[in-house]
């Protein structure tokens, strides 16, 4: 997001829709209305895309959905993820009406005939058993104003991690703990131009930057304490950002980069914006927090014994096993064999990499 701090209340619904799915399709709305669009879905679909396992919608006429679930939903989502759609990216579908082909035409002939018109997506989400399309629709030939198509690519990012945070969610019963650190951390973000110099940043990302602990600008670029999250923080501005191969340019996943306070580690994400005419070309979003995290949540998320989820609370609160073994009343040895179980079930080596998984596993990042 940039400095234009007016869509914080629009991205502070979206992650409210995280924590209440049944309140998406007014957002769906909210966003619609906010970038100049007739109509809107948010389809989720199961394994292989053959099953429309949630869909909210606004303004479309419902027999419209009825008859995309009906002939339609075989083709459409397997023929998005044929595509090799970017996770976290906004993309112009117009395009697409003349790609000659016999389902394309008959695709785009039912969104005609319901006066839908598809003109821009953005991709919450897209893995092996899950595919999340944020679509929104505008009757005219032209597509979204310039306006609308930047607010709705600033506004990518949020969904995708909203939608990961819904999914994370879904066997935690302790939802507004994890809430309430989403939206601490909701908004820190700043847009990057051609050669990854830092245009703009909001009021969030300016705190954090002046922190100068893991994530700061030097000579006008973003840039980590170590050398070895700087490389991977600038390979990641690169292939935002086009400059490089590997994996597809703004693929949406979050980088965790190190704090020298032993700090939990920032979830660093970039998003490419592409807009034609406009400097600003990709979007870092920081997620500064880790959620307050209890035993309760851990036992349940990780499979934790209680001993074990309350020992590693105090792992990521800082303390050393030797203030927990204090703290317990027990000794040394006990406290570091249960904490080399609890590496053992979290696949982490040390309390640093703990600390990052437990952050990792809060925002929905996989590692």
């Amino acid at each position: 997001m940039t400095s234009d701090e007016s869509l914080d209340p629009l991205i502070d619904r979206i992650y409210a829709a995280a924590l209440n799915p049944e309140t998406w399709h007014q957002v769906i709305a909210e966003v619609g209305r906010r970038i100049g669009a007739t109509s809107g879905t948010s389809l989720w679909f199961g394994p292989g895309g053959t099953e429309l396992i949630r869909a909210e919608i606004w303004n479309i006429d419902p027999e419209a959905l009825s008859a995309y679930q009906q002939h339609y939903l075989s083709f459409c989502p397997r023929y998005r993820a044929s595509h090799g759609l970017a996770v976290g990216a906004v993309y112009d579908d117009r395009a697409a009406r003349s790609a000659g082909t016999s389902r394309s035409r008959e695709y785009y002939n039912f969104m005609d005939r319901y006066e839908l018109g598809l003109a821009r997506i953005a991709l919450a989400e897209k893995r092996p058993d899950l595919t999340i399309g944020m679509n929104f629709y505008n009757r005219a030939a032209d597509g979204f104003s310039g306006t609308g198509a930047q607010v709705l690519q600033q506004l990518a990012p949020h969904f995708r991690r909203a939608c990961n945070m819904t999914q994370a969610l879904a066997d935690v019963t302790d939802r507004a703990a994890l809430g309430d650190a989403w939206f601490q951390s909701r908004t820190a973000s700043m847009t990057l131009d051609a050669q990854g110099n830092v245009l703009r940043m909001n009021s969030a990302a300016q705190r954090i930057c002046s922190l100068c602990d893991g994530i700061s600008t030097s000579r006008g670029r973003l840039v980590a304490a170590s050398r070895a999250d700087c490389a991977r923080l600038d390979a990641e501005i690169a292939r935002a950002l086009g400059k490089s191969a590997g994996k597809s340019s703004g693929s949406g996943d979050f980088l965790l980069i190190a704090r020298p306070s032993g700090l939990p580690a920032f979830a660093v994400s970039v998003v490419p914006i592409g807009q034609a005419g406009s400097r600003e070309r990709a979007i870092v979003t920081i997620a500064p927090t880790v959620p307050e995290l209890s035993s309760g949540t851990l036992q349940r998320a990780f499979g934790l014994t209680p001993s074990e989820a309350s020992i590693a609370v105090s792992l990521c609160k800082g303390r050393s096993p030797e203030e927990i073994a204090l703290d317990r009343g027990v000794s040394l040895h006990t406290i570091r064999s249960q904490i080399k179980t609890i590496h053992t079930r979290l696949d982490v080596r040390s309390q640093t990499e703990l600390v990052s998984r437990l952050t990792a596993a809060s925002l929905g990042v996989r590692l």
